[in-house]
């Protein structure tokens, strides 16, 4: 644009008011809805300013300083009543003519002054006052300068001045004035983009923390083809805006994914930090397997016990293990619990596995850190290692019972190891029994022995199937798969075969009921002391004349249908010499006695075991605190051997004296908790009662405060490190062979997050993203200061 037309706009004035780019986007529009300008002679500089002076000057003179004429508003005044327009009362030769109020209404810019009686033109009013129309084309000075009074002519004149060009010229270049500059335009721009990215970044997270909690894989061969990127390329058909963030690639690196994942595994462990600290004592919880690297990890968690007496174990984290020394061990497990702040002192609990290194009575890591608690810190053997030792002894010292899971070890392996088999197995089984639910054949655990069950029983249904694809492969095979078919055969047509998987499994299916109930995370010493006593009830029940004779039956019974030897006795063999004595061997007279004797070696062997690995002597502590509690909840004397057990015992964590006032007022605990809850207990025979007393008596955590605390020492002390091992099978799920090479930083971030799916699923991506974006400055410009 010509220079002189930049000055015939008002630029200088205009510069004044905003950007010169504004002024640009201005004259274009003007441009487009005026068309080209009428070329006026340039004024000198002197005119100028008397030209500009005197509009300005006119632009006042014309205003009564009224409401009606006020520009200082965003529009024309328009509160006017009829008296109003009196004064605009003009007669001429016909008729007397007046300023009419709908005018105001067809007329937005239109501006009557009450004082004078006539009519103005807002805009160009408003647009004199801020220099716009100085170096404009001439205007109509009726409506700006001296006002309109032509009734008669009225809409004529307003429609012409509606149209010229200086009041369109006047409207673009109030609307422009109106408008933001470009700077602010550029900050809007910019601030938008940043809340863009910050909203991209949200969903990012979310995105992670889904394949976390989920133990999904976060990434592929290609990063295109790795799940994080498939996941947000699928939200884009919601979010079309990570579209142009997944093209750019804008913060999705390995590091930068890594990072994200690392602050919100910290934010799940600092929850639970903050939940233990909160607890007056702890116990620790630790076990070691090794992973498909071959690093032997070792799994930390943390057993506590909150307000309202509600049993936790949280899990905190593997570590990877030089060496599996008692002191090794022990310098980690202290390091650990330094770094999360655990003061050692308020350690009450530990739960290990049976090795040496761990429980041993001299170095083992359990008499560490009793020497630094002064032994406070009670160890317990895990009770679910316990059981599964238990059934170990019976598996190693029984001959049947080891030949019964020796053969379906080798069942297995014949069937399921060759995909021919397996086809024929599963063709006769629909064959035979379309409509049954028999399961399929199911391997034996190599380590956990509570969870045969399966196994024998799928061999005991499926028996009938068994025997016919075992003579069909004999049959059909040559060589030495034929050999090992009729072998198998034989062994399975043996009666002795079919009874021994039937006590197998009566043994077994009881111990893993009540290996299932001792894995429980909230089991108390009550509890399990139960449990293990009725399946010991259970064992001597099976040892009667009438449980025998009943299960005999049963056996031969269902083996007659399989075809099956009768039962037998095997043949009587001679002493050697060396040991030929005069004690005259065992002989039994039928084949039922010789299996009665198979069957009660098996149960004599087990609860001989029971007894060996469940011995009382070693959680004395934990028996009279027990006893205690029940005897004064009922109201009765405590012995005071008792008392003074569970006093020394305690006698740092309590206040003996107060404690033996609060045993007394024990007794009436039961009534007042009946009144306040509307129960009717007439006797506490379980500890679940005794915690209810506490948080159901108003005012019964203060009343008895030492009590409750002996009650929180007594459940935070574990019976088992089943939440250890149960953080292996996460171990198993997130470090495969595919991601085997993972460190262990992430291998903990992934873990925590996995395991702790409901504190995850509940952290505030916002919160994540916040310290994300304030760790680097540099974040900070592109995500936006949070």
């Amino acid at each position: 644009m010509q220079k002189s037309n930049l000055r015939r706009l008002g630029l200088r004035e205009y510069q004044r008011q905003g950007n010169i780019m504004q002024l640009c986007v201005l004259v274009f529009l003007s441009a487009q809805h005026a068309g080209p300008m009428p070329k006026e002679p340039r004024l000198s500089d002197d005119t100028q300013k008397e030209t500009g002076a005197s509009c300005s000057e006119a632009a006042s003179e014309s205003s009564c300083h009224g409401h009606c004429c006020r520009l200082d508003g965003d529009a024309p005044f328009r509160q006017f009543s009829e008296e109003d327009f009196k004064s605009s009362s003009k007669a001429t030769q016909q008729q007397k003519r007046s300023f009419s109020g709908k005018w105001l209404e067809s007329y937005p810019w239109l501006i009557y002054c009450k004082t004078r009686g006539r009519a103005f033109c807002y805009t160009c009013q408003k647009a004199t006052i801020h220099g716009f129309l100085t170096y404009a084309p001439k205007g109509d000075d009726a409506f700006i300068k001296v006002g309109m009074d032509n009734w008669k002519k009225a809409l004529e004149r307003f429609k012409k001045h509606e149209d010229s060009h200086v009041h369109r010229y006047s409207q673009q270049a109030l609307e422009a004035l109106k408008q933001k500059s470009v700077a602010a335009l550029m900050d809007h721009h910019h601030a938008l983009e940043v809340e863009q990215h910050y909203q991209n970044l949200l969903k990012v997270i979310t995105s992670l923390n889904l394949l976390c909690r989920q133990g999904i894989s976060l990434r592929g061969h290609r990063d295109e083809e790795g799940n994080v990127y498939q996941l947000l390329l699928l939200r884009t058909s919601d979010c079309p805006d990570l579209t142009k963030w997944l093209q750019n690639k804008c913060y999705m690196s390995h590091d930068i994914i890594n990072e994200l994942v690392s602050l919100m595994a910290r934010e799940v462990t600092v929850q639970l930090l903050a939940e233990i600290r909160q607890s007056r004592f702890f116990a620790i919880i630790a076990d070691e397997t090794r992973d498909i690297s071959g690093i032997e990890q070792m799994s930390f968690c943390v057993r506590h016990i909150d307000g309202d007496f509600n049993v936790n174990e949280d899990f905190l984290g593997f570590h990877s293990l030089v060496d599996t020394t008692s002191e090794s061990i022990f310098n980690i497990l202290s390091d650990v619990m330094t770094r999360m702040s655990l003061d050692v002192k308020k350690l009450r609990g530990q739960a290990y596995d049976g090795a040496s290194n761990m429980s041993g009575s001299i170095s083992g890591v359990a008499k560490r850190f009793n020497d630094v608690t002064d032994d406070a810190a009670v160890f317990i053997h895990c009770y679910a290692h316990r059981l599964n030792l238990v059934l170990q002894d019976v598996c190693k010292n029984v001959q049947h019972v080891h030949d019964a899971q020796e053969l379906v070890k080798d069942l297995y392996n014949f069937i399921n190891l060759a995909p021919k088999r397996l086809v024929s197995f599963k063709t006769l089984k629909s064959e035979l029994s379309p409509s049954d639910g028999a399961m399929q054949l199911r391997p034996l655990c190599p380590t956990r022995f509570t969870v045969r069950t399966r196994a024998y029983t799928a061999v005991l249904e499926n028996y009938e199937v068994l025997l016919r694809t075992l003579e069909d492969v004999a049959e059909n095979e040559r060589g030495e798969v034929r050999a090992k078919a009729e072998g198998l055969l034989a062994k399975l047509l043996n009666f002795e075969t079919y009874f021994g998987f039937s006590v197998a499994k009566e043994v077994f299916c009881a111990g893993e009921q009540v290996s299932s109930t001792l894995q429980s995370s909230a089991i108390d010493f009550q509890t399990a002391i139960t449990a293990v006593s009725i399946y010991k009830r259970y064992l001597q029940d099976l040892r009667s004349e009438e449980a025998y004779d009943n299960l005999f039956e049963r056996c031969v019974t269902e083996s007659e249908k399989f075809n099956c030897s009768p039962p037998s006795m095997p043949r009587r063999r001679r002493a050697p010499r060396r040991i030929d004595g005069d004690t005259e061997p065992a002989r039994w007279n039928t084949a039922q006695e010789y299996y009665r004797y198979q069957v009660y070696q098996v149960l004599d062997c087990c609860m001989m075991a029971l007894d060996e690995r469940f011995n009382a002597e070693t959680l004395s502590k934990l028996m009279k605190t027990e006893e205690l509690m029940m005897t004064a909840a009922n109201g009765q004397v405590v012995r005071e051997d008792i008392l003074q057990a569970v006093q020394d015992a305690y006698k740092k964590d309590l206040d003996t004296s107060r404690l033996a006032s609060e045993i007394k007022l024990f007794g009436a605990a039961k009534e007042a908790y009946n009144a306040a809850t509307g129960e009717n207990i007439k006797r506490v025979s379980s500890m679940t009662t005794i915690r209810s007393f506490f948080t159901g008596i108003p005012g019964g955590m203060q009343l008895f405060s030492e009590l409750a605390k002996l009650l929180m020492l007594y459940l935070t002390v574990p019976l088992t490190s089943c939440t250890a091992e149960r953080s292996f099978s996460s171990l198993r799920r997130l470090k495969t062979y595919m991601r085997s090479t993972m460190t262990q930083q992430r291998l903990n971030d992934l873990t925590i997050l996995h395991v702790h799916k409901k504190i995850a699923q509940q952290l505030d991506e916002r919160i994540i993203a916040r310290k994300f974006i304030n760790d680097v400055d540099r974040r900070e410009c592109y995500f936006g200061k949070r």
